[in-house]
Formats: C-alpha cells, sequence, structure tokens
C-alpha cells in the first residue's frame, strides 16, 4: 500500500509540474495554470477563535449542493470551500460580478455567500496537503459528493480531524471498484465517520467498496431544501408580462454536441416560444461566438451586454442563473444526453414542474424514470414532433423530500464532538 501510495504521489506531482510548465490553450487549463502560479498558502487568513468547517467540492456543480448549508452556517462557523476544477472559482467571480435582477427580475442574496473562503485545490501531494491543514486548521472536513484526495485524506486521519462524506455518489462502473485501487479507495471511505449517499444505488456501491455498513446511509440530494425554497417565490413581474405573449422555452446546459444536433429545431422554435440558452461553459467563448453567429444575435439579445429583455430571446453568458431560470419556465432542455458523462440534472425541472427533454445517454442518470423515457430526443425532426405531441402535456412529476434539517444536525453533531 505504501509503495502504490508513493507512486501516485510521484504522479501527481510529475504531472502537475508539467500541467504548469506548458502553454495550453484550453480555457479551464489556463485558468488552472493562472491559479496554482499565483497562489500562496499565506492568502489563507489565520485562524480565529471560531471553529472552521473546510468543505471540498469538485466544481460548482457539486458545490451547488452544498451552497445553502455552507451559507447558513456561516453563522457560526468559518467556512472553507475548496474546488478541483478552476470552474468553481470561475462561476465564483461571474456570480459576485452579475447583477440579474435588474434585467432578469431575479433577487441574488449573496451576502453569506461573501462570507465563506474559497479556494482552489492545491495538487494533492503530501508537501501540500500538509500546508493547506496546518493552514485552514479545520475542525472537521466534508467531502461532496464524488471526490476524495488521497494526501489530503490521510493526512486528516494522521492528525485525528474527522471527514464526512455528503451527498456521496459512486458509480456501479466507478474506477474505485477496480480490484487494483479497490484496497485503497475502502481504506480512504472508512476514515470518514459517516457517508451520506445520494442515492440507493450509491449506498449499495459503497457498502460494495468496503465501507462499514454502520456509516452509510441515504439522504437525497440536498439541494432539494433550496429548489423547493425557490419554488415558492413568485414569478417576477418582467417575466409574467412575457408569459402573457408566449410560452419560455429553456435550453440548460447545454453542450456543442447539443447545438450541433438541435441547430434547426432552435432556429424554428425561435418564432413560437422565448427561448433562454444557458450554456454548459458560458466561459468557453468560440461556442458562443457560433451560437451568436447562427441565430444572428444582437448585444440585445445576450446578458452580460443588455440592459433589457430582448423579445424573443436571450444568451445566458453568466453562471448561477440556471435554477432560477427553470423556475419560471414553461419548457425545457437539459443538455449533456451526447456526451460520454450523460445529461446533466433534470431535478430542478422535475421540482419546478417542467416537461424536460433530453438526449440519449441517459441511463446514468437516477433522476430518469421509465415514464419520463418518452422525453428523449435524438433529432431535430423528432424534437420538433415530440413539442407538439407532448409539450403541451403538464407532468405530475413526484417531489421528494428534502433531508436539509437532517443533514444540518450531522454538520452540527460532529461540531459538537470537535469543539
Amino acid at each position: 500500500m505504501s509503495f502504490a501510495i508513493k507512486f501516485y504521489s510521484l504522479l501527481v506531482r510529475t504531472l502537475s509540474i508539467l500541467i504548469l510548465k506548458f502553454p495550453s490553450q484550453n480555457f479551464k487549463v489556463k485558468h488552472w495554470q493562472k491559479s496554482q502560479k499565483s497562489f500562496s498558502f499565506s492568502q489563507i487568513p489565520p485562524k480565529n477563535k471560531r471553529l472552521r468547517i473546510w468543505f471540498h467540492c469538485a466544481s460548482w456543480g457539486e458545490f451547488a449542493k452544498i451552497q445553502l448549508l455552507a451559507e447558513e452556517l456561516t453563522s457560526d462557523f468559518e467556512i472553507f470551500v475548496t474546488f478541483f476544477s478552476v470552474s468553481g472559482i470561475l462561476s465564483l467571480e461571474d456570480i459576485r460580478r452579475t447583477k440579474p435582477e435588474s434585467i432578469l427580475g431575479f433577487q441574488q442574496n449573496i451576502a453569506n455567500l461573501q462570507k465563506v473562503n474559497f479556494l482552489l485545490l492545491p495538487p494533492d501531494t503530501k508537501s501540500n496537503s500538509e500546508k493547506l491543514i496546518s493552514k485552514i486548521l479545520p475542525s472537521f472536513v466534508v467531502w461532496t459528493e464524488s471526490e476524495i484526495w488521497l494526501n489530503y485524506s490521510l493526512e486528516l486521519e494522521k492528525r485525528k480531524i474527522q471527514q464526512i462524506v455528503l451527498c456521496g455518489k459512486l458509480k456501479s462502473k466507478s474506477f474505485k471498484l477496480n480490484p487494483i485501487v479497490k484496497p485503497l479507495f475502502k481504506q480512504l471511505y472508512n476514515q470518514a465517520k459517516s457517508i451520506s449517499a445520494l442515492d440507493e444505488n450509491s449506498a449499495q456501491n459503497f457498502a460494495k467498496l468496503g465501507v462499514e455498513k454502520s456509516k452509510i446511509s441515504t439522504l437525497d440530494d440536498l439541494k432539494i431544501e433550496k429548489l423547493l425554497r425557490l419554488k415558492k417565490n413568485s414569478i417576477p413581474k418582467v417575466w409574467q408580462e412575457l408569459k402573457k405573449e408566449k410560452k419560455i422555452f429553456v435550453f440548460g446546459s447545454l453542450h456543442k454536441s447539443d447545438w450541433n444536433i438541435f441547430k434547426k429545431a432552435i432556429l424554428e422554435l425561435q418564432e413560437k416560444f422565448y427561448l433562454i440558452l444557458v450554456p454548459h461553459e458560458p466561459k468557453d467563448l468560440s461556442f458562443l461566438q457560433e451560437i451568436i453567429t447562427n441565430l444572428k444575435l444582437s448585444d440585445s439579445q445576450i446578458l452580460s451586454k443588455t440592459k433589457s429583455l430582448s423579445k424573443n430571446l436571450i444568451l445566458i453568458d453568466r453562471v448561477g442563473l440556471l435554477q432560477q431560470i427553470l423556475s419560471i419556465s414553461d419548457l425545457a432542455y437539459i443538455g449533456g444526453g451526447f456526451e460520454p458523462k450523460g445529461i446533466h440534472s433534470i431535478l430542478e425541472a422535475k421540482i419546478f414542474q417542467v416537461p424536460t427533454f433530453f438526449g440519449t445517454n441517459f441511463q446514468n442518470s437516477t433522476e430518469v424514470l421509465e415514464e419520463d423515457e418518452k422525453f428523449v430526443v435524438s433529432t431535430s425532426e423528432e424534437f420538433l414532433e415530440k413539442i407538439e405531441k407532448i409539450g403541451n402535456s403538464h407532468p405530475n412529476y413526484k417531489i421528494p423530500q428534502s433531508n436539509f434539517k437532517k443533514i444540518k444536525n450531522i454538520i452540527l453533531e460532529a461540531a459538537k464532538l470537535t469543539s
């Protein structure tokens, strides 16, 4: 086991040096290089009397699951959040910069978000883990969804700092279940005091990995609470007026693969619906430009450049708005269905009772039920046909219960044990 750990650490260190050394045209890699080069452990504020809780999230999507929890905990604790992907930091910058309430009518209260300390996680080496943990000095650490990092986890265990897993996700085909690395991940996950799995399938896979069954529970998605609260909000007046003229069709988490297949349908739908296009990567300027060119969009139809809503379409080139946008929509398409990882979450659209179409790669989604498969589309022609056929239906999606209070109590209980 010690040889495997040393080999892994050497590999991480070597890859990090190589990535930092060579220029890249990939916008995410470029931002990662810039962020890592400018990072200093001295940027972390010195510890005060308050207990510190450290959440780790792969990207902004994972943080969205625990955002409400992290924000509420800022009243009693000092909260740190680290991201593996630079998209988390870029998304945060977007949210702090964007003031959509004057244009879209949405209220954005980011006061508690501003109290959270955000960092890009330094590469997972023994040296970095020792330095970061020594600087943050967390009372305990929360691993969110699917990431748990070897050297950081081992260093936390060495210092007897409690670890828990929230919204734990482990797919049946995960590399973590491979016999070669399984013993290592079994050790890491057993170091956690508790694992709150995202679904029953993940809970079973954690058990297959060898995690003690007494540590595993299933508590669903934490972001349900945030969505249920959002559902109670009234629709902003600007959208109430617009909805009198046209139904709103949202294309959320749109990838280039979705665009290439449904470009013809989107061009046709402009006449009948008010379209809101929300790319998965709003920082991918080449993709944004392709949409702008094909749809012949003016500045008034691009969120960052307009001062008021256009009459037929708006392109959202900012992050953090999709949930609110889905809450006022009449129809939706959620992207990712032609990507290797599959479709993005349709939970938001389901909670808002919005008929939701998606692509063919949905098999890994636990949110897609058998009755939802009628919304699968693979060509523009099929898409337009199904919109006519079932687009006016009113699905009675089952709304899951919120386990927010239970999970918050898990955190508060852990805090008591470490205080």
